[in-house]
């Protein structure tokens, strides 16, 4: 009655609320109060009630039926519920299947769930049966959905065709123009896409995005089509738009570079250096108009005036003054450039991020004095300033090296020449140089060094006579030293750089509480006093180089078996006291100078920071015993468990040498003063490098170095042969080197009258 009699809406909402609240199944009521929500858009509150319509529509006539079904749609896709609005629209379309509504929203809302199939189906009905129900624009629509839909179906040809019908039915129709930009880009068919897309731009009168289309334009003739001239054409309409836009100017002078129009390039840098307001850009702008003149234009003094005005922009940047350099120099003004340069230097000097340019100029300032001024005074003083600032360029090294020798500087020379080596294994050039300065300056054990370690890398390549001297005063016997080393001469010396002492203090610190923990009386490994070998009196090669280098090296000899039923080579007792054994690998077959390497490396772990890797032989090992050592000596240190439960178990058995406790509070104390880190792994490998360094001292061959490490088994975590190899190759020309030689004894001069 409020309804239909006394037109009072709000009221006959009211009473149908009321009615449903009274009786959920309130069919009457619920219809009416359905469509007023959905006509409010009130979808959650239209839902329940047309889900309920719905489940009792059977018992209606089949037109009720089918809005209900309609209705029922419309709140799912409103709601966002596809698969629901869906089944409603099936329902509604197997009611009335001429329904065009239904069938639309069918084909719709599997369009959107992007069932392919089923939407293509439903739209066939509708191009089918009902095209000519629908006007322009929804026939478009259509066609433009059938595209879609076999565009996702990977039939390109057909989505095109749709498409192409979708816009015969209503020109410019955007989301067709749409589709056929993106269907044709997939192909790659680029003309057609931009085509299309110039459609678009041409229906746009919003500067804003009529810019932003251009560019699109732009960029697609670029970069996909590679037109240049059409590029051009697209990006200038844009820069109309918008002059003062940095990038697209920027794109332009790519593309006139490009097509070498060089007069429009200058043009438009300009255009972009008056927009700028950095010095340093403005600079490279004006560089890069005196290039276009000094290179593409041939003319130079119009480039000079760039240059020039580079610089004044930025005196820091060194390209434009490199060109004056080059003006000048053309000129034979050298005076000016000296000049020049000094001043650059002064501008520039001790500014952040200047080292770089620093070096640059020093540099060519070296070779003005070198070359053209013939001062070698102040070339050698420009050339080392230019090397301080990078002391990994080669060439500063090797010009050094030449202007010392010409100078009579012989330490200087070598020493250039050494990092020239040491940088680049095998240089031919330094080796030979670095002979030639220690012979002609009669440092004959250097040179002989020197030509030894030549010859082994460059074989043939090595020069004759350094070849010859090298095999003249070649040893003819195993090396007999007749010094010692002292335990300065391991640290300072011998050590690998890599391997940090303090590390390998606190090592030697826990040592003793380590094999306490470790080793077993030597009498329960079964030796037998048959294996034991007398080192004073036997006459097995091994033991005296086992003796040899106990001696030399200054190092504990242990007790030493014989194994010659067992294979292998050397191998150390877990034992008190220290021992070692050979297996029958070393015991034939090898010359005295490979059994003097083996031996020096073995004895080189007696030492005590490494002995440590006997009994620990992996990294994880020696990591979490460093960091028992430092939980030992600070307690609340935080470490992991298993380091914690290893400070347990050596607390007390280093409680028993209370000289170890003291030294090890020390070397901790000063470890963590110093940061409290280090990298065992690298620690682990220098050992071994420092090792290998020993054999190598021992032998002095380094054939028999190659050929020793060679045959080693290989241990996780260790470097390969090869790199160990390399290390020694830098050790036989380095100064430490030639001084352990001289305290062994070993050395030319010594040797000389058994060479």
């Amino acid at each position: 009655m409020n309804a239909q009699h006394l037109d009072d809406q709000a009221q006959s909402i009211r009473c149908y609320e009321e009615a449903l609240r009274c009786d959920a199944d309130q069919e009457e009521a619920a219809w009416p109060l359905c469509n007023y929500y959905v006509s409010e858009q009130r979808w959650a509150d239209a839902e329940p009630l047309a889900e309920m319509l719905t489940r009792r529509a059977s018992r209606r006539d089949p037109a009720e039926q089918l809005q209900i079904q309609l209705t029922m749609g419309r709140i799912a896709v409103a709601l966002g519920k596809g698969d629901r609005a869906i089944k409603a629209f099936a329902a509604a379309h197997a009611l009335d299947r001429a329904n065009v509504e239904a069938i639309s929203a069918l084909a719709l809302a599997n369009f959107e769930k992007q069932d392919w199939d089923n939407a293509f189906k439903h739209y066939q009905v509708l191009l089918v049966h009902h095209k000519d129900e629908l006007d322009a624009e929804a026939r478009a629509d259509l066609y433009y959905r059938l595209g879609v839909v076999k565009s996702a179906q990977g039939d390109r040809r057909r989505a095109a065709n749709f498409l192409e019908k979708s816009l015969e039915e209503y020109p410019g129709y955007r989301p067709a123009l749409g589709a056929l930009i993106d269907t044709h880009s997939a192909g790659s068919e680029w003309e057609q896409a931009i085509g299309y897309r110039t459609q678009l731009l041409d229906m746009e009168d919003d500067e804003e995005k009529r810019f932003a289309m251009l560019q699109e334009i732009g960029a697609l003739w670029q970069d996909k089509a590679k037109n240049t001239q059409k590029a051009i054409q697209a990006f200038a309409g844009a820069a109309e738009l918008k002059p003062r836009d940095h990038v697209l100017l920027h794109k332009l002078l790519g593309l006139y570079t490009e097509s070498k129009q060089w007069s429009k390039v200058i043009d438009v840098v300009q255009r972009i250096s008056d927009l700028e307001t950095n010095q340093e850009r403005k600079a490279r702008y004006a560089y890069s108009i005196a290039s276009i003149y000094n290179q593409e234009l041939k003319n130079p003094d119009e480039a000079l005036t760039f240059y020039n005005q580079a610089l004044d922009f930025n005196p820091a940047e060194l390209k434009p003054f490199a060109k004056v350099n080059e003006i000048l120099t053309a000129r034979k003004d050298w005076k000016s450039l000296e000049r020049g340069y000094r001043a650059m230097l002064k501008r520039i000097i001790n500014k952040p991020d200047s080292k770089e340019l620093e070096f640059s100029l020093l540099h060519a300032l070296g070779l003005i004095y070198r070359d053209r001024l013939m001062q070698p005074d102040a070339a050698l003083r420009a050339f080392q300033m230019a090397s301080e600032r990078k002391p990994e360029d080669l060439q500063e090294h090797k010009i050094l090296a030449e202007l010392a020798a010409r100078m009579g500087n012989t330490t200087e020379a070598v020493t250039r020449w050494q990092t020239i080596a040491q940088q680049d294994v095998g240089n031919a050039e330094a080796m030979h140089a670095i002979y030639d300065l220690y012979y002609q300056s009669h440092q004959h054990d250097k040179a002989w060094c020197v030509a030894a370690t030549t010859s082994f890398l460059l074989r043939d390549r090595a020069r004759e006579d350094l070849r010859a001297f090298f095999e003249q005063y070649r040893p003819r016997k195993p090396l007999q030293p007749t010094g010692r080393l002292t335990e300065e001469n391991w640290v300072k010396q011998l050590f690998h750089p890599n391997e940090d002492p303090v590390v390998g203090k606190i090592f030697a610190a826990i040592l003793g509480a380590v094999r306490r923990a470790k080793v077993k009386p030597l009498q329960q490994f079964g030796f037998t006093q048959k294996e034991l070998q007398d080192p004073a009196n036997t006459t097995v090669a091994l033991v005296r180089s086992l003796a040899q280098s106990s001696q030399a090296l200054n190092l504990p000899l242990p007790s030493i078996f014989l194994k010659p039923q067992q294979q292998g080579g050397l191998g150390y007792v877990p034992s008190e006291p220290i021992a070692s054994f050979a297996g029958a690998g070393l015991l034939s077959g090898l010359r005295p100078e490979e059994l003097a390497f083996v031996a020096a490396k073995h004895m080189t772990y007696y030492r005590n920071e490494h002995y440590i890797r006997v009994l620990l032989p992996t990294t994880q090992e020696l990591t979490v015993m460093l960091l028992a050592a430092i939980k030992l000596v600070k307690s609340d240190q935080d470490v992991p468990p298993e380091s914690a439960q290893a400070a347990q178990t050596l607390a007390p058995l280093l409680a028993q040498d209370p000289i170890a406790v003291e030294g090890l509070r020390k070397v901790v104390k000063y470890f963590l003063e110093q940061g409290g880190s280090s990298n065992i792994k690298k620690w682990y490998q220098s050992v071994e490098l420092t090792a290998a360094r020993a054999g190598f001292l021992m032998c002095g061959d380094l054939e028999i170095t190659r050929k020793m490490l060679g045959m080693e088994p290989g241990l996780p975590g260790d470097l390969a042969p090869a790199e160990k190899l390399k290390d020694v190759i830098l050790f036989s020309m380095s100064e430490t080197y030639f001084s352990l030689r001289e305290t062994l004894g070993i050395n030319f001069q010594v040797q000389s009258a058994s060479y």
